[in-house]
């Protein structure tokens, strides 16, 4: 029962924190209006909003004018339950808080980032300042040199590669992990990308990469490291 009550309360989390990446980048004030559908513009009741289960209940689809709900909405509720399951049963205390912190963070820059192709500076600066607090983190300036050297030469050979917001991120990352594990993150968020590139329906359209280089953070960080 543990278990579900911890999923169900970080899908619960990853939804408002969605919904934050979502408006703020707009200018969209919080609190002051209910959840409405994107579509028809309805109120959305207090079933609509379960995380997860209202998502599926409904077949994907609003209640009330059957538009199609992105997909999305599902897989970060799902990645944000089991993100605070896995936490909340790997530590305690001050860690618990601090991983709770981090992950909020890291799971905002990549809702961001998937919807405008922009990692905000505000962020990558709490994601650096919280590196000085984690006593998992490495602190060190040559995996931060290493991933500016990897990314300067990327950006320099690959046209239209790496974007600004990626490469400050990918930063921090050799910062917060050191050279050999920022690297391999680096490779896997590629790989990551590359599996995810040939499902899109549409080629010409650009992959937003920071929430593959997030997952891979995650995956190294708490597997790896």
């Amino acid at each position: 029962m543990s278990h579900f009550y911890f999923f169900m309360l970080g899908s619960a989390w990853a939804s408002f924190l969605y919904l934050l990446a979502i408006r703020i980048p707009k200018g969209d004030m919080i609190g002051w209006s209910r959840s409405e559908c994107d579509t028809c513009s309805k109120k959305l009741g207090a079933f609509d909003l379960v995380p997860v289960f209202s998502y599926l209940r409904n077949g994907g689809r609003c209640r009330y004018c059957y538009s199609r709900v992105p997909i999305t909405y599902l897989l970060y509720e799902c990645v944000g339950g089991l993100i605070t399951l896995f936490i909340f049963n790997k530590y305690t205390g001050e860690r618990l808080l601090l991983s709770l912190i981090l992950y909020s963070i890291l799971f905002l820059m990549a809702a961001i980032d998937h919807h405008y192709m922009i990692i905000p500076d505000t962020l990558q600066i709490i994601l650096f300042s919280l590196s000085f607090l984690d006593p998992g983190s490495l602190q060190s300036l040559l995996g931060a040199i290493t991933m500016l050297i990897i990314t300067a030469l990327s950006s320099i050979t690959i046209k239209d590669g790496l974007g600004g917001g990626d490469i400050k991120f990918l930063m921090i990352a050799g910062f917060y992990l050191g050279p050999v594990p920022s690297t391999w993150l680096l490779f896997m968020a590629a790989l990551l990308a590359l599996i995810s590139f040939f499902f899109k329906k549409s080629l010409q359209e650009p992959i937003p990469f920071g929430p593959y280089l997030i997952g891979a953070f995650f995956v190294i960080k708490e597997f790896f490291q």
